[in-house]
């Protein structure tokens, strides 16, 4: 290898973020063409895991490395969401992950690109990689979204507050009520106005409704400063489970017995 191309893969190795994926496009910005690439890889710097994708021989990667990719430089409209999202701010101790880690990802409905297949392919072993196309909050669905660090880079990713709602969107089909229960247990400091602006966006009647019944159950102290006369719940009966008992405020059945 020439003293330029030895030149140029120790500039590209110092500017690409540790465990991080990235495309060819990424490369391309960095001067590296697909045909350098080519002999990067022959020379086993790089390591190719789907088509225009790389990562760094011998570098320790995990599934975040993906989505920094999905995000940053492919711009999916994609964040991490639900459980994954709350386990990430120091929730795992509430979310069972018996059945293997999954993670949760929400795509925007304006987001009309499938994963690419290295997704699965390469991440796929480590996690199960859940994707749900959904517009839960109707007006600004950036709102409620943080960035998560990682050291050498970050992935956009829900804030407690919206994590929670995505939740108990997936419940009681694709996720635990009884988990929900104990996680809203542990929500003692969420933010009010954050919820606030949450729960009057929020889309789903099921959601707000839930979401409302079990902190108040929990007397979570963050309750008292909503007003829920801005919010709209619907009308008409929302069944949570069935064979349930009916809450005469938020008129939801919900499990008879504390353990849900």
């Amino acid at each position: 290898m020439s003293t330029h191309n030895i030149s140029k893969i120790n500039h590209l190795l110092k500017n690409w973020p540790n465990g991080a994926v990235v495309v060819q496009s990424w490369l391309s910005k960095q001067g590296v063409s697909r045909h350098l690439a080519q002999r990067y890889i022959k020379s086993h710097w790089l390591e190719r895991i789907g088509k225009g994708t790389f990562v760094k021989v011998n570098d320790r990667l995990n599934w975040t490395g993906g989505v920094f990719a999905l995000q940053k430089q492919l711009n999916f409209n994609i964040h991490v969401a639900a459980k994954t999202a709350l386990a990430m701010q120091g929730y795992e101790n509430f979310i069972s992950l018996e059945s293997g880690q999954v993670v949760w990802l929400f795509k925007s409905p304006n987001e009309k690109r499938s994963l690419p297949k290295w997704v699965v392919n390469y991440f796929g072993k480590e996690v199960k990689i859940r994707v749900k196309k959904r517009n839960l909050f109707k007006h600004d669905n950036t709102f409620g979204l943080i960035e998560k660090d990682f050291d050498y880079y970050t992935i956009l990713i829900s804030s407690r507050e919206r994590a929670v709602m995505e939740y108990l969107d997936l419940a009681p089909e694709q996720e635990s009520l009884s988990q929900g229960m104990y996680l809203m247990e542990s929500l003692l400091t969420l933010r009010p106005k954050v919820v606030q602006i949450l729960l009057e966006d929020c889309t789903s009647i099921k959601v707000k409704r839930l979401f409302l019944y079990l902190a108040e159950k929990e007397s979570l102290p963050w309750v008292r400063e909503l007003n829920l006369s801005k919010i709209d719940l619907g009308s008409g009966k929302r069944v949570i489970v069935k064979g349930g008992k009916l809450d005469p405020k938020y008129n939801i059945s919900v499990p008879i017995t504390k353990e849900y």
